[in-house]
């Protein structure tokens, strides 16, 4: 993702959360979409336009190893607009974006599959 579009889209999130979108709301870190509640468990917030998933999930439940370099900071949190890390659960392929104050975590359409499935 371009720096110009990482960009737009923290304008976007800044704009909603200052009054333009819902009190309490979380809105998609990779298109600034309102997310919306989950069906199955765990918990978790789906966004309707790249379905992309949010979930907060207890850190000791799933071992979490950040990745390496400037590149993998690439998403606001949807929670508290920190800049989340990019890494990947011990022993699993996939990746996933950890905000650590909020303890959340980001998945794209794809790894969240891969999560579910373990």
């Amino acid at each position: 993702m371009g720096w110009l579009r990482r960009l737009w889209i923290r304008l976007r999130l800044l704009v909603l959360r200052r009054g333009g979108g819902a009190v309490g709301a979380l809105y998609c870190p990779e298109c600034a979409a309102l997310l919306r509640q989950g069906e199955k468990p765990p918990p978790h917030e789906v966004c309707p336009r790249c379905e992309g998933k949010w979930a907060s999930l207890q850190a000791s439940w799933y071992p979490y190893e950040k990745g390496e370099g400037r590149e993998q900071q690439r998403h606001p949190c949807p929670r508290c607009s920190k800049t989340m890390r990019t890494g990947s659960f011990i022993g699993k392929k996939f990746t996933a974006d950890h905000c650590a104050p909020c303890g959340g975590y980001w998945f794209s359409r794809i790894d969240w599959v891969s999560f579910i499935l373990g």
